[in-house]
């Protein structure tokens, strides 16, 4: 009966071990859904092909480094983001860009500053969505 007893708590542990394990790899693989590079196709409802012409503007994801890089509407972007796992929060952290002046700087900075209210994420397939607090889409993605 002691046997018994040991051999059930001890499925017991490795049952509630195994559930611990697979909820984190979930909320790790969370973050590496957006691993790669990701065509921007609309800031704050405004589609991007308005925003500039010949330009097309990309967020990239190194989830390996916890950095991300790019290209607005004229320069390039690099920076960081900080997610947190617990609270699934996502936020971007010393985003900085090249000094080129072009004609699209407005729309530029429009998409900079969005970068600052984004909170979380969603990803759906090929498409992902950068939400704020509210939970409202910021940008809209396309896997590339």
């Amino acid at each position: 009966m002691q046997k018994l007893k040991l051999v059930a708590i001890l499925a017991s542990l490795g049952l509630m071990t195994a559930c611990a394990s697979q909820q984190d790899t979930t909320m790790a693989n969370n973050i590496t859904q957006l691993k790669g590079e990701w065509n921007i196709t609309e800031v704050n409802n405004t589609k991007v092909d308005q925003l500039a012409e010949d330009v097309k503007p990309f967020i990239g994801f190194d989830v390996e480094q916890n950095r991300i890089y790019g290209k607005s509407t004229c320069n390039n972007i690099i920076g960081g983001y900080k997610y947190d796992e617990t609270n699934a929060t996502l936020s971007f952290t010393q985003v900085g860009t090249t000094m080129m002046m072009c004609p699209f700087m407005d729309q530029e900075q429009l998409m900079l500053k969005a970068l600052n209210d984004v909170k979380s994420f969603d990803v759906q397939g090929d498409k992902a969505y950068l939400l704020d607090q509210n939970k409202q889409i910021i940008f809209k993605l396309i896997k590339k």
